[in-house]
């Protein structure tokens, strides 16, 4: 008997090791206010650009390594302009989305990355909806922490739940494209 694969959905997460030496807070001060799109049909609406920094550097290189070397995939960042802020003001959530475009596959992600910029004190919920074949409509709810990332399929509809810090949250997100 053979089995073969035809996709898998998987979610990825772990802390960064302060031996990475990525400062969260320098890349948060280059968030730029202006949003990177003004078209509210467009996922960028809720998006706004941030500076290529050292910092967003090695967080990259640590998880496309890292990544590859667990999962056994070689992945890059999708285009130049791959990685964005997210803004989560307090007492608010992030809208389910996804940035994935079935009129565009080859420029949608195979990957997102999702890295929390702010020390969050009351946890919030990064929630993924996904399908197992016939059931649709499954819901996977995982803690967003501080200095945790979370790595998911591109292709999956995603929410943040309510923000109940006394302060706005600012996630790096990144999209990824397998080799």
């Amino acid at each position: 008997m053979q089995k073969i694969n035809l996709s898998e959905t998987i979610i990825v997460y772990d802390f960064i090791p302060s031996i990475a030496k990525i400062d969260r807070l320098s890349i948060a001060k280059t968030i730029h206010k202006n949003k990177v799109t003004n078209d509210i049909f467009d996922v960028k609406h809720q998006y706004h650009k941030v500076d290529w920094t050292q910092s967003v550097q090695w967080f990259d290189s640590y998880v496309v390594d890292h990544f590859g070397e667990a999962y056994d995939y070689a992945m890059y960042m999708l285009e130049k302009d791959s990685f964005f802020a997210l803004n989560q003001p307090k007492n608010t959530s992030i809208d389910w989305h996804t940035w994935f475009n079935p009129n565009d596959i080859k420029s949608s992600p195979d990957w997102i990355c999702i890295y929390p910029l702010t020390d969050i004190e009351e946890k919030t919920e990064l929630m993924l909806e996904y399908t197992d074949n016939r059931v649709k409509l499954n819901y996977w709810k995982l803690p967003i922490e501080s200095n945790k990332f979370i790595m998911f399929n591109g292709d999956l509809r995603f929410k943040i739940t309510n923000n109940n810090n006394d302060n706005d949250i600012n996630y790096l997100v990144m999209k990824y494209q397998s080799k």
